[in-house]
């Protein structure tokens, strides 16, 4: 695994060219990746080139035409995987202080009204937290 972070990767944009990449195949056999500042070119056709040479030539060059918007969309995501992980957390605290509040189990009342009840369910929210406990329990498997 790569030692890349957002931040790195943030930093390696900023100082990048702020335009878009593009990739050009020339008329003259070359291929060229161009930017606000410069273009870098590579030949296409060479007596020792094949065709999958200059296939994987063309992918390579897109693949770096395309690094900056890769890296803007990775950069997103882990924002939004740290998000995510704060909401989690926040909900494993919520549900654990809700399992220390009523112990675990039902009060006197709600056992009177789940036996008066045909159903059997209570209005507590214990059942309901079990539910959801359990399923964000089996969704971590």
């Amino acid at each position: 695994m790569s030692d890349m972070t957002p931040e790195k990767a943030q930093a390696l944009l900023d100082g990048a060219t702020p335009v878009p990449l593009a990739v050009c195949e020339e008329r003259t056999g070359w291929m060229t990746i161009t930017g606000l500042s410069f273009k870098i070119g590579a030949p296409l056709y060479a007596t020792d080139l094949t065709r999958e040479d200059r296939v994987q030539r063309l992918a390579d060059a897109r693949l770096i035409a395309a690094a900056p918007d890769l890296a803007r969309t990775v950069i997103a995501q882990a924002a939004e995987i740290t998000r995510l992980r704060a909401k989690v957390e926040a909900a494993e605290k919520l549900a654990e202080a809700a399992r220390e509040r009523d112990g675990g189990t039902h009060d006197d009342d709600c056992k009177a009204l789940r036996y008066a009840m045909s159903s059997g369910l209570c209005n507590c929210g214990k059942d309901a937290l079990d539910a959801a406990l359990s399923a964000y329990e089996e969704a971590g498997k």
